[in-house]
């Protein structure tokens, strides 16, 4: 697992592969599965999946263990060999160091069905001499435009230094199957183009969450998740079409649209009490004075007033309120979902 720039779920795909293929899949008895962190330096796996400090990759390149010894269990039956983290001499690894961790590796890869190494972003010397020891190297992009910019230059430098080695593409984080398909393509017309390669696509992975450049900054309305049950790898498992944030939702969030549309709709409760208990002042102010009585109590009358007002506006205008809140959210659920029309069918339509 490679990519281009970091934050774009390359360590959550390759610990949710892991789990999966160490799962089986329906396939009857699970395949033994090792994921390496091969981060030196900025390790993350060991805090992904929550697994306790202990021996790690440094200790082995160092001679303090065996690399047996710092394999710990992770979930799903997987096993894991983590790597330093925040250690100055790990940050680029020598000759000797990279040929000793090869080594290893291979003497670990040899007892188990599958490898996963999750290799640092970018252009990392350590990163791309691992790349050419590999099967199969999976670059992983997202929508954005620079982690494209950035899998290209991955994709390049592997190609001039490994041709041979297989490449795939993997788009995470994407809106949906039109624009996980488009961007394939692109990408791969790029490569073809400009390098004289071919990657094979790979499939792609809903986004999460909705990204921030497709919500507007300031926008009101529930947020809905779009992420299936279980982790997608294929396009064959796609997520549904995305619904506008502005439809009514569920019940979950039947009482926070509610708020919504009576803040949208109506004035609050406390406004209307200030114009009620303001406008019964001036009329009995003015009433009273047009009687012919003083000014002090023309304003006791108009105090008394307001303050009759700001008794008896709540309760009265509460029901009203929610009212006009039902009447919205039935009359959005009828647009929503509007009844079915009994229209003929056109000539030579499918049934």
């Amino acid at each position: 697992m490679t990519g281009g720039k970091g934050g774009i779920g390359k360590s959550t795909v390759a610990a949710n592969l892991a789990v999966s293929l160490a799962r089986g899949a329906g396939r009857g008895v699970a395949p033994r599965v090792l994921l390496v962190d091969c981060d030196f330096g900025l390790a993350s796996l060991d805090a992904l999946l929550a697994l306790p400090r202990g021996r790690h990759l440094g200790d082995v390149l160092d001679g303090s263990a065996r690399a047996a010894d710092a394999i710990v269990a992770g979930p799903g039956g997987i096993e894991v060999l983590p790597s330093p983290r925040g250690v100055e001499r790990f940050a680029r690894l020598g000759i000797d160091a990279r040929a000793t961790l090869l080594a290893r590796l291979r003497e670990l890869g040899a007892e188990r069905d599958v490898t996963i190494l999750d290799l640092p972003a970018g252009i990392h010397a350590d990163g791309l001499a691992l790349s050419h020891a590999v099967d199969l190297s999976l670059v992983i992009a997202t929508p954005d435009p620079a982690s494209l910019a950035d899998a290209y230059a991955v994709v390049k430098l592997a190609r001039d230094r490994s041709p041979r080695t297989p490449l795939g593409l993997l788009v995470n984080e994407a809106a949906g199957p039109v624009e996980a398909r488009q961007l394939s393509e692109r990408f791969l017309a790029v490569v073809k183009r400009f390098l004289g390669h071919s990657l094979e696509p790979f499939g792609w992975i809903p986004a999460t969450r909705p990204s921030p450049a497709r919500r507007p900054r300031g926008a009101r309305g529930p947020r809905r998740a779009h992420l299936p049950r279980r982790c997608v790898v294929s396009p064959a498992r796609g997520a549904g079409g995305r619904a506008p944030h502005r439809d009514p939702p569920g019940p979950l969030k039947r009482r926070h649209w509610l708020d919504e549309t009576r803040d949208a709709m109506l004035p609050t409760r406390s406004t209307m009490v200030a114009r009620a208990s303001a406008g019964a002042f001036g009329l009995a102010a003015a009433l009273s004075l047009w009687n012919g009585t003083t000014e002090w109590t023309a304003s006791f009358r108009g105090l008394l007033a307001a303050l009759a007002c700001a008794i008896l506006v709540p309760p009265i205008y509460g029901p009203v309120e929610r009212a006009w809140a039902q009447s919205q959210l039935a009359a959005g659920q009828s647009q929503q979902n509007p009844a079915p029309t009994s229209a003929a069918p056109r000539s030579g339509a499918r049934p």
